[in-house]
């Protein structure tokens, strides 16, 4: 990598755990974090978008402009409910996504494409991929187009290809569970990967929607994971494949005490559950933890 670009993903990684430590709940992390964009970030993509177009860099210049404005927007924000944290959220996280589309062009291999408002990664045919299928469920009020940004750079080093498949509504529906189940045996039909060796994993509204799709017979996973989300549900009922669980111990949406007796009644049904509890964590895409996982993901069962 170049001097540049490693900065570039660098930043892009800093803006991911500023993001991680968005606390919904609690105001006066919120309030620290509000200041944090308007006296940290907002200068600080000023310096960059100059510096971008004193190198006729014209598409770092848009990208610098959009997350200077996202960040200016979270600061100045009126942050009253859920739902408020959520679109300002959102709105930093698409300028961040822009940045990463720029990075992703000049440092890795295969293609994100999107369709509509889900998106897919392809390695490169040269390359060798794997050929295990990952599908990554978007929480709530997200889009698949934009949720594998998530995944893609962790993706792209280990040749996994990603499936991102995008809810109808604002959570995930049974119409969604049966496209997404067409969409898997397309793919695999499409470029040879074995259903039985597809993954997948699910953040929040997500995790829920994979629990449910793990109990569906036409879709035979053969690894799961579930983040920052978790309800009490059937274990019995649930595939004998292993399961990984990562949750935040001040997540409000799901509180920790439920999720881990739930991982408990699950380690007595699979055949391996790992769970990877983050001390202060909110309820927020597990960062911290996204290469482990991923290094989890690539290896085939037992």
């Amino acid at each position: 990598m170049t001097e540049k670009t490693e900065g570039l993903g660098k930043l892009t990684q800093d803006i991911d755990h500023f993001l991680f430590r968005l606390a919904f709940h609690d105001p006066e992390k919120m309030a620290a974090l509000q200041q944090e964009a308007r006296e940290n970030w907002v200068p600080a993509f000023t310096i960059l978008e100059q510096h971008a177009d004193q190198m006729l860099d014209a598409d770092l210049v848009r990208a610098f402009v959009e997350s200077g404005e996202a960040m200016a927007a979270f600061g100045a924000a009126k942050i009253r409910s859920f739902e408020d944290a959520v679109r300002e959220k959102l709105r930093v996280d698409t300028a961040n996504v822009l940045l990463k589309k720029i990075v992703f062009a000049r440092e890795y291999e295969g293609e994100v494409f999107e369709e509509g408002d889900e998106a897919f990664y392809w390695p490169p045919s040269e390359a060798a991929p794997q050929k295990a299928l990952l599908v990554v469920l978007h929480g709530a009020f997200m889009e698949g187009r934009n949720f594998i940004w998530k995944w893609v750079f962790e993706a792209a080093r280990r040749k996994i290809p990603l499936y991102a498949p995008s809810s109808r509504q604002e959570s995930w529906t049974e119409d969604d569970l049966k496209w997404i189940e067409s969409m898997v045996a397309k793919l695999g039909e499409n470029y040879g990967i074995p259903k039985e060796a597809c993954r997948v994993a699910g953040l929040s509204d997500g995790a829920l929607a994979a629990l449910l799709l793990c109990r569906r017979k036409n879709i035979p996973f053969c690894k799961a994971a579930f983040l920052a989300g978790m309800r009490p549900f059937d274990v019995e009922a649930m595939p004998k494949i292993p399961f990984y669980v990562i949750h935040g111990t001040d997540d409000p949406i799901f509180p920790v005490k439920g999720v881990r007796e739930m991982t408990e009644k699950l380690r007595m049904h699979a055949p391996e559950v790992i769970y990877r509890e983050l001390e202060g964590a909110p309820h927020s895409f597990p960062y911290p933890e996204i290469e482990t996982l991923m290094d989890w993901l690539q290896k085939d069962p037992a």
